[in-house]
């Protein structure tokens, strides 16, 4: 025998190290989008999308009141759009507050405190963007309940994937997936769902 075989075998990285890596690329990649979409990146991201022929946006984001009501502006033409299919806490008193705490079986003060989180989650993803709507009703003075897409995603489904709302229709088109997206956002307890 020479001298090195006696020698153990180096053994593989550990499966810390190699979790470790895989927390760090995350916290790294949530840090980068944070960064784009605050410092206006994303709107270039948009206008790059339209000259390479994707669906124009139609409208841009000027105002987020809470975590499931947006309001757009076109040609000086105001729009009050409701997120279809879903409801997200309100940050502000009253019935609505009563009746989200009611639901989510938390105080009212917890509740307000979680509105005002989903509504800052959605003011920084998509506050000056440029979005387009797939309208489901339009009547008069009240808000329009439309899906909501920036950059060709769902809005609603991100909202009620991060936990930051939960589906308020089960037989609309999408409740199917809303369905299953709140139920894993429950079990990973985050967001509106967490203890």
């Amino acid at each position: 025998m020479k001298n090195g075989d006696n020698q153990e075998p180096v053994p593989p990285p550990s499966n810390l190290l190699h979790g470790r890596l895989i927390l760090t690329g995350f916290f790294l990649g949530v840090l980068l989008l944070t960064l784009l979409f605050t410092y206006g990146i994303a709107d270039q991201i948009d206008k790059l999308r339209v000259d390479a022929g994707e669906s124009v946006p139609q409208w841009k984001v000027m105002g987020i009141p809470t975590g499931d009501r947006l309001l757009l502006v076109k040609n000086g033409q105001t729009n009050r759009v409701s997120i279809a299919g879903i409801a997200s806490p309100p940050p502000m008193q009253g019935e609505a507050l009563k009746q989200s705490a009611f639901f989510l079986n938390l105080t009212e003060v917890e509740t307000k405190s979680r509105g005002i989180v989903a509504r800052d989650t959605l003011r920084i993803w998509l506050n000056r963007r440029l979005a387009s709507l797939e309208v489901i009703s339009a009547e008069g003075t009240s808000p329009t309940i439309a899906y909501v897409y920036v950059g060709g995603i769902d809005v609603g489904n991100q909202m009620i994937m991060h936990g930051q709302a939960y589906q308020t229709e089960l037989d609309h088109p999408r409740g199917g997936a809303y369905t299953i997206l709140e139920s894993q956002a429950k079990s990973r307890k985050i967001g509106i769902w967490r203890d």
